[in-house]
């Protein structure tokens, strides 16, 4: 068994005792700070153990002996809050014509990312937005290594604007992936944006949150892109990796928080909006097929599972965190409040036949 804490620590345990069989931590620049150092997890598959960092890389390891056996970067020297710490879905799947056994992974800076396991390293394959990023400038074919526009870098002294926003096109919420419809699966946020104010360093006091800018600038820094309120800001697509092509889109007026489910009957489910809703989705075509009102946002990570030959899908609706400060944020540049009940509730759904 595969545990992660805090600061992208990887504990492998025998399922059977409990005994720690071996420990990685990755080693962070003594200068990098995270405001709340979580880590989403590890992907396993075979004989690797894959976690992603804070500092964006993403890490095999081996699962027997926790040796590094690979690692990948996916933009150094991050600026924008964009720490890649979900791991990625671990598929074998053709991209640009050939075989891949791949890691592919929507990441808060706004790129599909899609790189391919081996046995003794990780190989950049290829990337493309999916939502709008106004920060790289380029992508080498080669490494996968981005070029920054200086103009959109955060710095002290000056102020800067850079899409997408803090919270990224997508942060902590999972993708989905379906063999059967061939279809990658996004929740994410476009058209939003992050201003960082210019600002003094913040003084040092004991006992107080030190980060050294202050904390107003980072959490009020939610704008529109281009300024203007948009039609559309959450989204969930469905990419074909094979053609590297977004095949269709559900757009939502409002932002969207909502991890996906994706089953063998054609379904895709979600949540993740403040209207409290969750939705089945039609999944080759994005149609909607079923909603139904909960008692809250719906925040948490749809399952499936089988009782006596019945199909069901559990979720926890409950709200607040991350989601509800982006609500805040929104709250500020539309001059309402729209108030979501916090909630905690665990909704089961029986498929029907």
């Amino acid at each position: 068994m595969y545990v992660t804490t805090p600061g992208a620590q990887v504990i492998a345990l025998d399922a059977k005792t409990g005994q720690a069989l071996w420990r990685y931590k990755k080693e962070i620049p003594g200068e990098m700070l995270q405001l709340h150092p979580t880590n989403r997890g590890v992907a396993l598959y075979g004989d690797k153990v894959y976690v992603a960092t804070v500092d964006c890389h993403l890490v095999a390891l081996d699962a027997e002996t926790g040796a590094i056996k690979g690692h990948h970067q996916y933009h150094p020297n991050d600026a924008w809050d964009w720490d890649e710490v979900s791991a990625p879905i671990l598929i074998d799947t053709q991209i640009k014509g050939k075989n891949v056994k791949a890691a592919v992974h929507a990441g808060r800076n706004g790129y599909l990312w899609m790189l391919e396991r081996t046995s003794s390293k990780i190989n950049f394959v290829g990337a493309m937005p999916y939502v709008h990023n106004d920060v790289f400038k380029s992508i080498d074919a080669t490494t996968g290594r981005p070029t920054y526009d200086a103009a959109r870098t955060p710095g002290m002294g000056e102020a800067v604007n850079f899409c997408p926003s803090l919270w990224g096109g997508k942060d902590w919420p999972p993708e989905a992936w379906n063999p059967k419809t061939g279809l990658f699966y996004i929740p994410a946020n476009n058209n939003l944006c992050s201003e960082l104010p210019a600002a003094e360093p913040v003084k040092y006091k004991a006992g107080d949150l030190y980060i050294g800018y202050p904390i107003d600038g980072v959490l009020g820094s939610l704008r529109y892109r281009d300024g203007k309120a948009p039609s559309t800001i959450g989204e969930i697509q469905a990419w074909n990796l094979k053609t590297g092509k977004q095949v269709w889109t559900h757009k939502f007026p409002t932002f969207n928080w909502g991890p996906l489910l994706t089953t063998g009957g054609n379904l895709l489910f979600a949540g993740g909006t403040n209207d409290r809703k969750f939705r089945a989705f039609n999944a080759r075509n994005g149609k909607v097929l079923w909603e139904t009102a909960t008692p809250s946002g719906v925040t948490g990570v749809p399952s499936a599972f089988e009782v006596d030959g019945e199909q069901y899908i559990a979720v926890l609706s409950g709200w607040g965190v991350d989601a509800q400060r982006m609500q805040s944020g929104i709250d500020t540049l539309t001059g309402k409040k729209d108030a979501v009940p916090q909630g905690g509730t665990v909704m089961v759904y029986k498929l029907p036949k």
